[in-house]
């Protein structure tokens, strides 16, 4: 599974910004009335809860 992690070294943070970025890139793309290519859909599937939880996640999981 591919994530995306923002970080802040001035603020001294780091966090999975995989499901902020799979929802703006499914918001991006319907907007402009566009399908998802395979890449982006294998990317945005895994990210969300809901699919994460359909495809057997735990809960534990999903605190990732």
């Amino acid at each position: 599974m591919l994530r995306v992690v923002a970080f802040n070294p001035a603020e001294g943070w780091s966090r999975d910004a995989s499901e902020d970025i799979a929802r703006e890139l499914e918001r991006r793309v319907a907007s402009e009335g566009r399908e998802l290519s395979d890449g982006l859909q294998d990317f945005i599937g895994p990210v969300r809860p809901e699919d994460r939880r359909a495809a057997g996640a735990t809960a534990a999981d999903l605190e990732d």
